[in-house]
This record gives C-alpha cells, sequence and structure tokens, in this order.
C-alpha cells in the first residue's frame, strides 16, 4: 500500500470517556495513557465513534464530553512501507458556546431519525455525567482583550497575557488595564484570576487584578501600578515608590510565598538595598527565639560602661584610681565605630 497526500478531515462531537477497552485490542485503545477521545462525526446514518489521539502532544487542550472538534486522518505510531497504520488526530475544541470552561453542546452527532429532539438547553447545572467523571463545570469570566495581545485562558481562570500597554485615547474596551506605561511596550502576566462572575446571562470581560486575584505573576517593561500598595508602603527613599516605578520588573502576589532551593542556595542580588517589609522576621526556623541586638542602643549603653571605667573610681582616703590598661580602653572607644553598619538596619520595635 503506498502512502499519498489525500486529507481527511471531519467534525465531530466528542464522547464520553470509557475505562474499559471496547474492542478487545490492547493495542487499540489506551486512553489513560496518550489522552485519546472518542469522537462521534457529523452526519452519520449510524451512530460512529472515532478513536482520537492529540494532533499536538507539546500543546494539549484535553476536550471534555460534548464538545466539538475538528479531526485529521493521518499515519499511526506502527506505520511501516507495507501499512501506513491510519490513525484519526483531534484539535482543541473549538468555542461552540464561547465560553471559557465549558463549550459543549450535547446531541449534535446523534443521527436524526423520527422525532428525534436534541437537548434544549446545555446550562452548566445539567451535568451530572461530567461531574461524574471529575469535571466541575463553572462560570468563567472571559479576560479582556487588547488588540494585538495574545491570550492563553484555562478553563477554570488560570491565565496567561502577552500582552502590552494600550494607548490612553483608545475607547474600544470596556476595561482598563490596572497598570500603565509607553503605548505597545510588552508585558507578560500570569494569573488565577478569581471574580464574581455577576450576571451569569451576561459575559462579562474582567481584567487582572494584583489585589483580587487569587496568585499572579508580572514581568513588566515600562508599567506601573498606580493603584499598587504594599502593607506598609516604601515610600521613596531615592528611589520610586511602588505603584510609580515604571522600570522593567517582577511582581509576584500570593497569600503565601515559599522559594525553596533543594540543591543549592537562594541569592537576593540587588544593586541598591533589600527592604524586607513585615511586622515580624524569624531567621533560622519557626522556633527561632533569641531578640535581635538594636544596635543604636547597644552604641549607647556600651559608651556609658566605657566612661564610667575610663572615669575610674575613688578609693580610701579619696584617692582616684584609674584603669591599669589605659591602651585596651582607648581601643575599645575607637572599636566602637565600627560596632554598627552603616548598611544594614533593623526596625527598632516601638
Amino acid at each position: 500500500m503506498e502512502y499519498n497526500s489525500n486529507i481527511q478531515i471531519l467534525i465531530g462531537e466528542v464522547l464520553p470517556p470509557v475505562t474499559t477497552n471496547p474492542d478487545g485490542d490492547v493495542n487499540s485503545y489506551d486512553f489513560k495513557w496518550k489522552n485519546a477521545i472518542y469522537v462521534s462525526p457529523y452526519g452519520q446514518e449510524t451512530p460512529t465513534k472515532i478513536l482520537c489521539y492529540p494532533y499536538n502532544v507539546n500543546i494539549e487542550q484535553i476536550p471534555i464530553p460534548g464538545e466539538h472538534v475538528l479531526i485529521i486522518g493521518g499515519i499511526g505510531s506502527k506505520a511501516d512501507v507495507g501499512a501506513p497504520d491510519h490513525t484519526w488526530y483531534y484539535f482543541s475544541p473549538y468555542s461552540l458556546q464561547s465560553n471559557i470552561n465549558n463549550n459543549a453542546l450535547r446531541g449534535i452527532s446523534i443521527p436524526q431519525t423520527g422525532d428525534h429532539t436534541r437537548p434544549a438547553t446545555n446550562s452548566i447545572e445539567d451535568y451530572t455525567e461530567l461531574r461524574a467523571i471529575g469535571f466541575t463545570p463553572k462560570y468563567i469570566n472571559k479576560m479582556q482583550p487588547y488588540i494585538g495581545d495574545i491570550l492563553i485562558n484555562g478553563r477554570w481562570g488560570n491565565n496567561i497575557r502577552l500582552g502590552n500597554t494600550i494607548q490612553d485615547d483608545i475607547e474600544l474596551y470596556n476595561l482598563r488595564p490596572n497598570y500603565k506605561g509607553a503605548a505597545g511596550d510588552p508585558i507578560i502576566i500570569l494569573s488565577n484570576t478569581l471574580t464574581d462572575p455577576g450576571d451569569k446571562k451576561k459575559e462579562n470581560y474582567v481584567v487582572e487584578d494584583i489585589k483580587k486575584d487569587g496568585a499572579s505573576l508580572y514581568l513588566t517593561s515600562t508599567q506601573n501600578f498606580p493603584n499598587f500598595t504594599l502593607s506598609k508602603p516604601l515610600g521613596n527613599y531615592g528611589s520610586k515608590s511602588e505603584s510609580e516605578y515604571n522600570s522593567p520588573q517582577l511582581i509576584g502576589s500570593a497569600d503565601r510565598i515559599i522559594l525553596q532551593a533543594k540543591k543549592d542556595i537562594i541569592a537576593l542580588d540587588a544593586k541598591t538595598r533589600v527592604t524586607i517589609n513585615t511586622p515580624e522576621l524569624k531567621i533560622g526556623d519557626e522556633s527561632a527565639c533569641e531578640a535581635m541586638v538594636h544596635g543604636d542602643v547597644l552604641m549607647s549603653i556600651l559608651v556609658d560602661i566605657l566612661n564610667v571605667i575610663s572615669a575610674g573610681s575613688i578609693g580610701t582616703a579619696g584617692i582616684t584610681t584609674l584603669p591599669l590598661d589605659k591602651g585596651a580602653l582607648a581601643n575599645a572607644f575607637k572599636q566602637l565605630q565600627y560596632l554598627n553598619s552603616s548598611k544594614y538596619f533593623i526596625k527598632r520595635d516601638s
């Protein structure tokens, strides 16, 4: 049998998965391992299901039953010169419902005979069979698109925006981004956008929000975030505040952040300063209980002690006694100037 380049393309409805091999051939069905699905093509006189594998194994969007996909025929992994091993591959579901979470429309592929009636509704409350296989339908808002952006929208509100700063005078969009910057300059945003969908009958757009989103990561170029605040404002201190800074920066925000170096160090390398903005700091582990010293207070105490020693004492008969090792005393005074660092500081307890 010779190979040819004839293209076979069908459109069909994704069928519910099965957990056993219906054909008795252990090599023909491996849904659990290769994300294979069954697709029922449109327009068949009798119910038909075709086993299909992902067209792109590097970027896979796993369909849910009731969604609709384009499938294309090609050769399979067991093909050789004498046996093409015809295999079907599926593309990502098309946006039949324009819904981020669920684009299912069930029953379209069922052969139309007699007075067969298709389902009248596809609201997420009806998808009992989806819940049975582990899929939880949810109302998810769409991200506000800006012209030229590349948006990767997860089914659950987990998004990636490869975007830019839009011009201030453009009135095309319902929502403006929460950042400012030079028009056309790039920005990358990864976010778990947790929003109230509001009226479920409307398709409301949302934009990323550092304060409201579950967790987010921003890689900027010239953008700044006018409404971005910290628990304790940085202030200016010779640099721009957290809401004004408009040079390339990385901003990560979540309820908890853990950085773990599994085999080597964690290095914080800053050109000017590292600020640890927290009401309490533990070094070592969570059981740390040794208090850190306030340098200025310690300096004052040590100066008073040395002055007392330097002044000597009045002995019997009113005779004044002075320290015997005046050199050591003078050296102690000299070393005091190095006690406090000129670069590293801690906040004094109130």
